[in-house]
């Protein structure tokens, strides 16, 4: 049946049907005030709803559908009816109209109909057939009208959406959708070849090499030797292939015998041709400073046989554990199954076939110590809640195997309570999504009391929803003074928060240590609430005048969204040298700029060539700034940096290694040259068997200071000394203070080290008269600068793989966020960025910065709100 529609005029129609029974789709002219072109559903769904007037309607499509699609908002919901075009006629509501002004003329004039008005669009429809490359890998939302693409895409702008949002398809495939336009760069209006995306400079060896490790198909543009050409280099799979790209004196480009208007267009045509010896210009090699960068692969956990009583074990490890805070360190296996929910199994060793426990990591709550606590920076607090809750803590001699089971534990803990049957399984992949966490930065100046004894030492300790997290070092009550200066600073990670409650609290303790017995409770703060809101950041202050602590907090909230949707991000903080991560660092503070340093390097660990180009650049940035004299001694983005590398990759082996000898040292030192040899000697047989990212740091800190002063050669020396004893065995040393007299005693020695550093990397250094312990020294820094070389990095196991990267960019991006939106803001109270140049202070070295992290915000935002939900 057709109806016959009132009124109105047919509209015009873009494009020419072939047949009278094509079925294409025919669009409205743009100028209709209804049609609001290639959007999709969920674009749709936003403009009604921002509308809010009951019975708004628009028409919207989507590319490759042969259907167009009446959209209109009734009762508080946007409803979607499919308008089926056949043979040049248009199908709604078993009726049929020869146009789709008829259809909505019938239907706003129908008085059953829901429809009462259209909805124009928010500017003017042209609809564009125009080439971009995606200069970014970008993860689409899940459940929205995104379009997911890999960095080299090319893409086929529809049209514009927004000002900030094209729709777009992926050339050569159906797949079509919302792009962000600040990540592609548009081709078909390039005439300059060296302004497209995919034009490199650089030796031809290097370009070369790039082409290799990014594969088959492959390919770039550079200027030939004449430089009055150009070339396509393509890798063909054992070859890289040249073609000549050459300049006509009247225009246009010649290539194979054909005639192309820009260069572009030849790249369209092999596209989908054969160029060479059955190789096509499939993937683009863009442009960037830094070198290729490897797409980001969530990795597989192996799955291993089961081990006596725990089914499907998907991961284990030897570690260390105790279930109370003041006793000993045991050792344990652990086992990771999700076959019966996910479950703990905890073994007295690898031998024994039945567990000593068993965890429901559902009624779990998982917490990262710092560690002031332990000694140690490796440690895990899982509070069990059931009948009575109990804290198992757990240790990882292996950085690698912190990360991955911390990872694990982390995203399988969901803090319910079950206080009827403890270990009941339950299992809720829903429940198991990104979620955001609390992060702690406390300041801790003063305590003042005036019943503090000279003769007693005091620890102060921060407890955080109930649980202690970090402790300062002991100290003592001012000379006739009735306070302790502790100025001590934390920054507390990955605090869950608590289902019941979005609040945070903080609660300081003091405790009183005397003739080497158990701390005893000396006073504690009342509990501080950080209420829950919608604020990422929340202040608290308090003064001697209210308290007897003096201290300032900040809670920061940052949700981590899935590895993926990172991508972009990912690509970002190596591209242009690094720049971004120079910049956001510099305007840091000195512990907001440590914890910076330490997701970088959790970043970038799993990738040891980008670590080593990353040391390499800043390490030369350094250089150009500074001079001999002052070599590495300043705190900067630099010092801090390695420093954070050395203690993640080897703190914990070094440290167990050298407990022996420097409990000796610190219960009696003689001042003698007998225990600094020993303590010298160990560390030398040690060298050898540290992990070789170790090595690959401090080689390539060595090689780049040589390279800046090749008429000084002991700088080299100098400069691994600056980061391998004095910002990492000293600290480490320091470590084992437990007293004012250990303490006095291990500085003393740390002294002495340093007197010995000194004559070893300086122009004094004979090797004829200088003492034994400056030989052993000289031997020590000559291994650590030597090995291994970068080609041996590349080809050794990276262990620092099997675990979520996406905390540690989550981090990163927060800092990155924070500091862009201070330095446009002109915020006169941040320290850091007064202290900058203003032209340091506003302007982010990389133009894409702030549009990337709009949409991961815009992610995060969706995840909050519970309308995604993705287990890791």
């Amino acid at each position: 049946m057709e109806a016959d529609g009132e009124g109105g005029e047919d509209c015009d129609f873009v494009g020419e049907v072939e047949d009278s029974c094509s079925s294409k789709t025919l669009l409205p002219d743009e100028s209709a005030r209804w049609f609001h072109g290639y959007i999709g559903h969920r674009e749709a769904e936003n403009r009604l709803l921002a509308h809010g007037k009951s019975g708004a309607f628009l028409i919207q499509s989507k590319y490759n559908d042969s259907n167009l699609y009446l959209s209109y908002f009734h009762k508080g919901t946007v409803l979607h009816l499919p308008i089926t075009v056949i043979c040049g006629h248009y199908f709604l509501a078993d009726r049929q109209f020869r146009s789709l002004t008829h259809l909505v003329t019938y239907f706003t004039k129908s008085p059953q109909s829901p429809l009462v008005e259209p909805f124009p669009p928010p500017h003017e429809i042209v609809l564009k057939n125009r080439r971009r490359i995606a200069l970014l890998p970008y993860k689409a939302l899940k459940g929205t009208d995104e379009l997911s693409f890999f960095k080299g895409d090319f893409l086929i702008e529809l049209q514009e959406v927004s000002a900030d949002w094209i729709w777009a398809t992926l050339e050569g495939r159906k797949e079509s959708g919302l792009v962000p336009v600040a990540l592609t760069a548009l081709l078909d209006e390039v005439s300059d070849p060296t302004q497209l995306p995919y034009y490199h400079e650089g030796d031809i060896s290097t370009l070369a090499h790039r082409l290799i490790r990014a594969g088959k198909d492959s390919f770039l543009l550079r200027k030939s030797s004449n430089g009055e050409n150009f070339v396509i280099m393509v890798n063909i799979g054992m070859q890289i292939a040249k073609v000549l790209v050459e300049r006509r004196a009247e225009g246009g480009y010649l290539v194979g015998g054909r005639i192309f208007l820009k260069v572009s267009d030849v790249v369209d045509r092999y596209e989908r041709t054969e160029i060479s010896d059955g190789c096509q210009l499939l993937y683009p090699h863009i442009r960037d400073k830094a070198s290729d960068y490897a797409e980001l692969k969530v990795s597989n956990l192996t799955r291993m046989n089961s081990h006596s009583s725990c089914p499907q074990p998907i991961a284990s490890v030897s570690a260390l554990m105790k279930t109370r805070e003041w006793k000993k360190w045991k050792s344990c296996f652990l086992m990771l199954s999700d076959a019966n929910g996910s479950q703990l199994y905890l073994f007295d060793s690898t031998t024994r076939t039945k567990p000593k426990i068993i965890v429901n990591l559902c009624f779990c709550t998982v917490l990262k110590l710092d560690e002031s606590v332990f000694l140690r920076d490796d440690c895990v607090q899982l509070v069990v809640h059931g009948i009575e809750s109990n804290s198992i803590y757990l240790a990882f001699t292996r950085r690698s195997a912190f990360f991955q089971w911390f990872s694990h534990l982390k995203w399988r803990s969901l803090g319910l309570r079950n206080p009827n049957a403890l270990y009941v399984p339950y299992s809720n992949s829903k429940m198991r999504c990104y979620k955001p966490f609390n992060f702690i930065e406390i300041a801790l100046s003063t305590y003042r009391s005036c019943t503090l004894k000279a003769d007693v030492r005091y620890i102060a300790s921060v407890v955080v929803n109930g649980y202690k997290l970090c402790s300062t070092k002991c100290r003592s009550a001012s000379p006739n003074s009735s306070q302790i200066i502790f100025d001590a600073v934390f920054f507390l990670e990955w605090i869950p928060i608590p289902s019941e409650a979005g609040s945070c609290t903080i609660q300081l303790v003091i405790h009183s240590v005397s003739n080497n017995k158990k701390p005893r409770i000396f006073d504690s703060s009342p509990v501080y609430k950080l209420s829950d809101s919608d604020e990422d950041h929340l202040s608290l202050k308090g003064t001697g005048d209210e308290s007897a602590f003096c201290f300032e907090a900040h809670r920061y909230r940052i949700t981590v969204l899935p590895e993926a949707h990172y991508s972009s991000f990912h690509a970002l903080l190596s591209a242009h040298d690094f720049a971004l991560c120079q910049w956001t660092s510099e305007m840091l503070s000195t512990l907001e700029r440590t914890v910076f340093c330490r997701s970088l390097i959790a970043t970038f660990l799993k990738e040891l060539t980008t670590l080593v180009r990353m040391v390499a650049t800043v390490v030369d940035e350094h250089l150009n700034s500074t001079s001999a004299e002052v070599l590495f001694r300043s705190d900067s983005f630099c010092t801090t940096l390695i420093s954070s590398a050395l203690r993640m990759i080897a703190f914990g082996t070094v440290k167990e290694r050298l407990i022996e000898i420097l409990s000796r040292i610190a219960n009696g030192f003689d001042e003698g040259e007998s225990e600094l040899d020993e303590f010298l000697e160990i560390l030398k047989n040690l060298i050898p068997k540290l992990p070789p990212a170790f090595f690959a740091v401090l080689s390539t800190v060595a090689d780049r200071t040589a390279l800046a002063f090749p008429n000084k050669p002991h700088l080299r020396r100098r400069s691994v000394s600056a980061f391998f004893f004095l910002r990492f065995i000293n600290p480490l040393v320091l470590f084992f203070e437990s007293s004012s007299s250990t303490s006095n005693i291990l500085r003393k020695f740390v002294r002495i080290i340093q007197n010995a550093i000194n004559e070893a990397t300086s122009l004094r250094y004979s090797s004829e008269t200088s003492s034994n312990s400056v030989h052993i020294l000289v031997e020590i820094l000559d291994l650590l600068s030597s090995q291994p070389s970068q080609s041996q990095v590349l080809i050794l196991r990276n262990e620092y793989y099997n675990y979520n990267h996406a905390d540690y960019l989550a981090i990163l991006s927060f800092f990155v966020s924070m500091v862009l939106s201070a330095s446009s803001d002109d915020d006169d109270n941040n320290n850091a960025l007064q202290d900058l140049p203003s032209t340091d202070r506003y302007e982010c070295p990389v133009r894409e910065t702030e549009v990337v992290l709009n949409l991961l915000q815009n992610h995060a935002n969706h995840f909050i709100a519970g309308h995604g939900s993705i287990s890791p």
